[in-house]
């Protein structure tokens, strides 16, 4: 067994097949539902800061809680959060950035005991199912023909347990760096949080933690004038997209009551736009309602260098320190 090609890289008929049930379970009712279990995480991650003069934002706050959200749908352990974010790290930096040999030789590594992780996991759910992600995979894999694969299964368990929580990581602390280094933009969610689903559509549009995608074209096309044949690689770049002046008047200008932010790119579109989207939203949505209104003075340290994750699609500070009042 090995991981297959499942949603994000993979194409009709067989994308469709797997999303058709992937789908029924990943859906904004369900997300929904989980709000409350979201906002106590979030409590208990602002408490661990109470009586603490300055923190990182990315270590101490948005590193772990995306991954604790993701297990109350995937039915894993809080324990597990950091070896599981160090897998999710390695396999992000392993397909999309510049390791050394050596950096490359522990993360192959770290993906054998990752992949071993999500095996065990199904095999567990196929014996003791519950109410999570590779229960239902299991207790559905008849819904389609042809039935889902224990290793689709488990390659799809595999892909969420990376997507569903890294790409929120970044987005959170993206979505930090840009109000708090725009205070009128941070003030403005403190005064009226009925503002803040807005200012997450702009730092969506501004500072996606995805900027790009690859893709390979299904026909010959022609885009501003440049041909690209059938069969070519394509680098999509979403940022680049997400600033285009056609569609976003004054697109360097950071304005969270942009009545059209909502049109970004950052969660894909058509046939692979982003299951999670609704989760990554809600998520974003209750912590930042949550540290507003525990911690409206908090301010972004002085003089500090931010250093981004190195790799050409993701992007997101490695660290970001801040002092809570």
């Amino acid at each position: 067994m090995a991981a297959e090609p499942t949603q994000v890289n993979c194409d009709p008929p067989k994308h469709d097949r797997i999303r058709q049930v992937a789908g029924r379970f990943l859906n904004a009712r369900r997300f929904v539902a989980l709000e409350p279990d979201i906002r106590q995480l979030a409590h208990q991650a602002l408490d661990a800061l109470e009586g603490r003069i300055e923190i990182d934002l990315v270590a101490d706050l948005v590193y772990e809680f995306p991954a604790r959200v993701l297990f109350l749908l995937m039915g894993i352990a809080a324990e597990d959060a950091p070896r599981i974010k160090r897998w999710a790290d390695y396999r992000l930096l392993i397909t999309f950035g510049d390791l050394s040999p050596e950096e490359q030789r522990r993360g192959a590594e770290d993906m054998v005991a990752y992949w071993r992780y999500c095996v065990d996991l199904v095999a567990d759910r196929r014996c003791r199912p519950r109410d999570d992600y590779a229960s239902f995979l299991i207790e559905h894999r008849a819904d389609v023909e042809p039935h889902l694969t224990d290793n689709e299964i488990t390659s799809l368990v595999f892909g969420l347990l990376l997507a569903g929580h890294e790409t929120t990581t970044n987005l959170s602390a993206n979505a930090l760096l840009a109000l708090l280094g725009h205070r009128p933009s941070w003030e403005a969610i403190c005064r009226e949080p009925s503002l803040i689903p807005g200012a997450i559509e702009e730092v969506l549009r501004t500072a996606s933690s995805v900027v790009c995608w690859r893709r390979r074209t299904r026909e010959a096309t022609v885009v501003q004038g440049v041909t690209i044949p059938a069969g070519a690689n394509v680098l999509l770049a979403l940022g680049s997209a997400n600033y285009d002046e056609r569609l976003f008047p004054e697109p360097d200008r950071f304005d969270i009551r942009r009545g059209n932010a909502r049109e970004h790119l950052s969660f894909g579109k058509g046939t692979h736009f982003c299951l999670g989207a609704p989760l990554a939203r809600l998520e974003l949505k209750v912590l930042l309602e949550e540290v507003t209104q525990r911690f409206p003075a908090l301010t972004l340290a002085d003089g500090q260098h931010v250093e981004y994750i190195r790799t050409i699609a993701f992007r997101g500070p490695k660290r970001l320190m801040a002092r809570l009042r």
